[in-house]
């Protein structure tokens, strides 16, 4: 039995070859070096899910040590708490350690996106990976908006009422 185009149907059925439009191309996974780094290019400088949520993010991209924030999250809001009781030498031990995590985020951030998508380039065409990425920058401000109002109330009904 024959298509409409004269080709046999059951040999077009089982056929290797795959037809993808050229305005479709962003939809395929690369196939050459270039294509790569196309991709590559398209991928945001900062990726804002790294930023605000590294511990959370960096785990579900295969960054396994960005769990060693979570500590370091606890030292900091702890440290900032010994400055807002104390002052002094604390203020300074608080700015140092806020100082390095941050920086450490933004680093982590501006890095991961590109080792992340290499990842996967050859599993996730790249706009399904930037709109995957979309939902996590929303979800990694919100956690994080959430973990600061959840550590604020902490410190200021908590902390404050056993002092």
């Amino acid at each position: 039995m024959e298509t409409q185009d004269g080709r046999d149907k059951k040999s077009s059925v089982n056929s290797d070859v795959v037809f993808v439009p050229d305005n479709v191309v962003a939809e395929r996974i690369p196939q050459t070096q270039e294509e790569l780094e196309t991709n590559i290019a398209l991928l945001p400088k900062i990726n804002i899910g790294a930023l605000f949520a590294t511990p959370v993010w960096g785990p579900a991209h295969g960054h396994w040590i960005t769990v060693l924030l979570y500590p370091l999250w606890v030292f900091v809001d702890d440290t900032i708490l010994a400055a807002v009781k104390n002052g002094g030498v604390a203020i300074v031990l608080a700015a140092i350690v806020t100082a390095g995590t941050i920086a450490f985020c933004i680093f982590f951030s501006r890095t991961a996106g590109e080792k992340s998508y290499l990842r996967v380039a050859d599993k996730v065409p790249i706009q399904t990976y930037l709109k995957r990425e979309k939902i996590w920058a929303v979800v990694s401000v919100l956690i994080s908006i959430t973990v600061v109002c959840i550590a604020t109330w902490y410190n200021l009904a908590i902390n404050f009422a056993v002092v």
